[in-house]
């Protein structure tokens, strides 16, 4: 499964972020959010917590049934494999 790199928007702040399914991650920045401005689009946070070590904020989403994000098996454009030739 793979992240998808999005944008979150929180007042007039853009933060780059990574998606996958209903999970976010992004910089701790935005506070305690009951919304977030996912590339546009407003959703609901389930729950969140902060990963101290790295200073980042892990979010669940409340993503509605029909929200298309990143699913199993979808291309985000971005080759897995390594660039190492040896």
């Amino acid at each position: 499964m793979a992240w998808k790199e999005v944008t979150v928007k929180k007042g007039n702040k853009s933060y780059n972020a990574f998606m996958r399914r209903d999970d976010l991650e992004l910089p701790n920045k935005i506070g305690k959010p009951e919304t977030v401005n996912v590339d546009g689009k407003t959703l609901k946070v389930k729950d969140f917590w902060v990963d101290e070590r790295d200073d980042i904020i892990k979010i669940k989403l409340d993503v509605p049934m029909g929200t298309p994000t990143i699913k199993d098996g979808e291309s985000n454009g971005k080759s897995d494999e390594g660039s190492n030739q040896g």
